[in-house]
């Protein structure tokens, strides 16, 4: 109980003091809280400005290693797919005979073959060549096949597909089919300075 009295006598002479405007006894308190109070915000600062300043140097290490990491992978790819281009030297030639050879490979001898499309691009040549034919599912299933899974870089595209006129189990078929040719592999394997 002396405890809350003590309390309350306290308030009493704080109340006092400040309707009689006599402010002294609480100017020494309040500086000494205000200089506690900027001393431990400045140092709080000083130490949170250090903290951050190792995380950014941390997350900037990580995003480093993060991009060395990415940037062997996507060297080690662009090797991978630059071993799979055709030779250069021939780009005239290559993509027709390789079909021709897949064609004769799965019994099928294409009714039209277009005009073979070269574009150059700076490094890069792309090859394109159309053809029509006449052949079974499982002889276009097999040819498909030939194509996407050549060791060497090739794609279709544009197949159409329809039955063919008075041939039960027979399809009328065509496609494109796309290459590239580095200009120089040797050169795509130095490392960029």
């Amino acid at each position: 109980m002396k405890f809350f009295t003590d309390i309350k006598e306290g308030l009493s002479d704080v109340q006092n003091m400040l309707f009689e405007k006599n402010w002294n006894p609480f100017i020494r308190p309040l500086v000494l809280l205000l200089i506690v109070f900027v001393g431990v915000w400045y140092i709080n600062g000083v130490a949170n400005s250090k903290v951050l300043e190792a995380q950014r140097k941390v997350d900037a290490k990580k995003a480093e290693e993060e991009s060395a990491k990415e940037y062997e992978d996507s060297k080690a790819l662009y090797d991978q797919l630059v071993k799979q281009l055709p030779d250069y030297s021939k780009k005239d030639e290559w993509l027709l005979s390789q079909m021709l050879s897949f064609f004769n490979k799965v019994g099928v001898e294409p009714s039209r073959t277009g005009k073979h499309m070269l574009d150059e691009d700076g490094d890069f040549t792309h090859s394109s060549v159309t053809f029509d034919f006449e052949l079974t599912y499982e002889q276009l299933g097999k040819l498909i096949e030939m194509v996407e899974n050549n060791e060497q870089f090739m794609r279709l595209s544009n197949l159409t597909v329809s039955r063919a006129e008075g041939a039960l189990g027979r399809l009328q078929a065509g496609f494109r089919v796309h290459t590239l040719f580095l200009k120089n592999k040797n050169d795509a394997r130095k490392p960029a300075k």
